[in-house]
């Protein structure tokens, strides 16, 4: 397969649906966390926490970046189980997949800071994995890249990967975590020229 052709198809790549399951949840995660702060800035009638979802949302997703690596792990599995043997109809596939993206990111409806940071249930695990995980998920990816350009892989679910719908969330997330990487990047870049 040629880099063109890759790009045209992401949904029908391994590397492709992998990436983009990495981008829904840390999308999810987020946007879960910011309704969370919403609704806390509303109990406690605290504006300020409103006015901080923004940054905050861009905060957890550039610095909760190894959490939401980790967390995407039951959900890639779910997603490549379905990829490799189709059980199920479509409908029960897709049903078995959101639930499994519901049941990672659901702790940080409840995460106990709610303040600028947000999600501070996980903010002792960021330290402890740090940003290995995601050079580990990099890897990962890059393997598939290759095996999807090689035709290693074939994907034995085509009801799944045609599904308009489908296809045009993989693209949205795919192309979601190429702009956070680059923005992970230029941050780090930032600070490491401060020092």
């Amino acid at each position: 397969m040629k880099i063109k052709e890759y790009f045209k198809n992401l949904s029908k790549t391994y590397s492709g649906n992998y990436l983009a399951m990495i981008g829904c949840i840390i999308f999810a995660f987020t946007f879960l966390g910011a309704i969370s702060r919403f609704i806390q800035g509303i109990i406690f009638r605290n504006s300020s926490i409103i006015k901080a979802i923004p940054i905050s949302f861009l905060g957890e997703t550039c610095f909760y970046l190894p959490i939401t690596c980790v967390l995407a792990v039951i959900p890639i599995i779910v997603l490549f189980k379905f990829l490799l043997k189709p059980i199920y109809s479509l409908r029960a596939q897709i049903l078995f997949i959101l639930l499994s993206i519901l049941l990672c990111i659901c702790v940080n409806l409840f995460a106990p800071d709610y303040t600028y940071q947000g999600a501070g249930i996980y903010f002792p695990f960021v330290f402890a994995l740090g940003f290995p995980i995601p050079i580990i998920a990099a890897i990962i990816f890059f393997i598939l890249f290759y095996l999807d350009l090689t035709k290693h892989l074939d994907i034995k679910n085509k009801e799944l990967t045609t599904n308009k719908y489908y296809i045009n969330l993989v693209n949205i997330f795919y192309y979601y975590v190429l702009l956070i990487i680059s923005i992970v990047f230029f941050i780090v870049a930032y600070y490491i020229t401060l020092y």
